[in-house]
């Protein structure tokens, strides 16, 4: 919620200079994430977010002709977006979705090539479940 009232607050800011002032601040303050990228993970695509706001905000400014500046912003949104990469490929990870099915169920699966019975499977043991833990 912080992090949206950031991202809302930095993109309507109508005197852009007020974001020079306010980007090592920022630049600080996303910095402080990286060594906790574990615990904070689901934060990473807010502070993607607000980072493409401030450095497009920011670009259309004289600060940015700053070899220094242009390079740690984009060396730190790199690593912001690495993150967000990463963390969106883990979501698709088979251990997440596919956890707590029947053996038997896959092996129908691997038999059949056909995308409906994978659903149809997949629904009735979800289904199933729900019911149980009812």
């Amino acid at each position: 919620m912080l992090l949206r009232f950031v991202e809302i607050y930095c993109s309507y800011l109508p005197n852009v200079e007020s974001l020079v002032d306010l980007w090592p601040l920022c630049l600080n303050f996303v910095r402080e994430y990286f060594p906790q990228a574990t615990t904070f993970k689901y934060a990473f695509p807010s502070l993607l977010r607000i980072m493409t706001v401030l450095c497009d905000r920011l670009s259309h400014t004289s600060y940015f002709d700053d070899k220094k500046i242009r390079r740690d912003a984009a060396d730190l949104y790199a690593r912001v977006l690495d993150y967000c990469v990463l963390i969106a490929g883990r979501s698709f990870d088979q251990g997440i979705w596919l956890r707590n099915r029947n053996p038997q169920d896959f092996e129908i699966l691997e038999e059949s090539g056909k995308n409906i019975y994978i659903y149809s499977i997949l629904l009735r043991s979800w289904v199933a479940e729900i019911q149980g833990s009812k």
